[in-house]
Formats: C-alpha cells, structure tokens, sequence
C-alpha cells in the first residue's frame, strides 16, 4: 500500500563511462518537481516531471541512469526506481540501471518507473544497503570479595564468561 505523502523532489544519479556526472550513488542530485502534475498519457495516473535544472543540461553523448528516489516534503523515500538486480525490478518496464542517448539540440524526458518504497524490504530494490541488526548488550557490574578463617576479606580474582543460551544443555 502505497503512502498518500505527495511528491516534492528526486535525488538522481548518472554516470558515463563509469565516471559519475551527476551526483553519485553516495552523493545524489536533488531536484524539484513541478507541483503541477497531470495524466498526460490517459492511463488514469499523474505523471510528475522535475523542474529546469542546468546540473542536468547536459552535453550530447550516452549516459547510465544509476540512482532514482523520489521524495515527500520532509525528505523520506517514498518511491523508488528498482534496480535490474533486486527482486522488483522484474516488476517494471524500465529498472535500473537505465541507458540515456541524448542527442543535440533535443529536450530528452526520460519516463522512470518507481515503485512504493517499503522499508521493511529495502533490500529488494537492488541497491547496496546496510542492514544495522541491532543487539542489546547486557552491562552489568561483578564485585566479589572472600574470607578467610579469620574473617580478614580479600577482593577476589574471577573470570566471568557470557553467552546466549541456545535452549539445549549441550551447548
């Protein structure tokens, strides 16, 4: 189920000849869309366009569309082109990466296909992403002391050994 969060920009990435252009995977590209989105091809859904942008006036030549995300007003991912090598990318006409031919003294609009983006699957979009499982590390403090026949107290040397229990005595 996708969000009802409207549009506000895109990040991009392109590449040629596996040099970055524009943005990077790591550092991309934000660009604004035209609030004024309309269905332009008769299929029942608006199509959105980014505003003029001169980082992405770019000259003649061939060049790789890598990275595409699209975002609400408070910067959250809400949909997200899938890339050729993720489970979704199956799922559209045209993933990632996508081949661009610009030629001279032409206005090349490239249609994307973007999914809903569901954080819970982020890694099935074909993107590196980092999966952060996160352990709770018990702190706790030992004291020991030890007496003698005499009642006269020692600190105590131990070693103290953690580990998570398995659910079987052998372990």
């Amino acid at each position: 189920e996708c969000s009802d969060d409207l549009p506000v920009f895109v990040e991009v990435a392109l590449s040629q000849e596996g040099n970055w252009v524009i943005g990077s995977d790591t550092n991309p590209l934000r660009v604004d869309l035209n609030p004024s989105p309309g269905d332009f091809d008769g299929d029942g859904v608006d199509n959105y366009f980014t505003e003029e942008s001169a980082q992405l006036e770019l000259v003649p030549g061939t060049y790789r569309l890598e990275y595409f995300t699209v975002h609400n007003a408070d910067g959250d991912v809400i949909w997200m082109a899938p890339r050729t090598q993720g489970l979704f990318g199956s799922l559209v006409d045209s993933a990632l990466p996508l081949d661009i031919q610009l030629g001279a003294g032409t206005k090349k609009y490239v249609s994307v296909d973007v999914l809903c983006y569901e954080d819970r699957m982020v890694n099935q979009y074909g993107y590196l992403f980092f999966d952060i499982v996160q352990n709770e590390a018990v702190e706790f403090c030992v004291f020991g002391n030890f007496c003698d026949e005499t009642g006269r107290h020692f600190p105590a040397s131990f070693r103290v050994d953690a580990w998570t229990y398995s659910g079987n005595e052998a372990e």
